[in-house]
């Protein structure tokens, strides 16, 4: 259990990191600015492999039941990560296709003006072939809010990240207190990362005149 304990809690910890990152970037980002996009684009698709990696996690921890509601809920909620990371994983037969697909071979990135909240832009991160339909970021006219502030895209299906990423947090909240729980007395709080130290020492040595 403990091994669980440090893979979702080292996990969140760089998923939370990447999010930070990506909201970083998005303070600054402007469509003229090729090189922040590329740098978004690198943080989004890493978002994708870390909720990927919580969720193998999740649903392998001993004692806790498949019917149980947050890890119903938080599976159900990013099921969507399955077919990025899919899509990436396989990218090579992708490619080795006759008929191409028609959206750009790295998909698109949304994100919200970091100015005006209500443009939208979004880059196509790859050469277009022919007639594309491009899928961005979604305004909920209910909520009156966006979906997600930034969005990747391929083949027609759209990774909110926003919401992707409260689910794995709030499950990984829920999952953590659960193995303290479980674990109570056995669990000591983590106190910063250990390090170890070393040191070169060469032996003294005459230098040749």
């Amino acid at each position: 259990m403990f091994k669980f304990l440090d893979c979702i809690h080292y996990s969140l910890a760089i998923l939370n990191t990447q999010y930070n990152d990506l909201s970083s970037i998005l303070a600054k980002l402007t469509p003229s600015d090729s090189d922040q996009i590329i740098r978004a684009l690198a943080v989004s698709w890493s978002i994708v492999d870390s909720i990927h990696r919580i969720r193998e996690v999740a649903q392998n921890i001993p004692g806790l039941s498949g019917q149980t509601p947050q890890l119903k809920s938080f599976i159900n909620d990013t099921n969507i990560v399955e077919d990025f990371r899919g899509y990436i994983q396989h990218l090579r037969n992708e490619l080795a296709k006759i008929d191409l697909d028609n959206f750009p071979v790295w998909g698109s990135f949304s994100w919200i003006d970091k100015d005006n909240q209500e443009i939208c832009h979004t880059a196509l991160t790859g050469t277009v072939i022919g007639n594309i339909g491009v899928n961005s970021c979604a305004y909920d006219l209910h909520e009156r809010k966006w979906v997600s502030k930034a969005v990747l895209a391929i083949k027609g299906r759209v990774f909110n990240i926003d919401p992707c990423y409260e689910s794995a947090k709030q499950f990984c909240g829920f999952v953590l207190d659960w193995i303290k729980k479980v674990k109570t007395g056995q669990i000591n709080e983590k106190k910063g990362i250990p390090v170890i130290s070393a040191q070169l020492v060469f032996p003294n040595t005459k230098l040749n005149k």
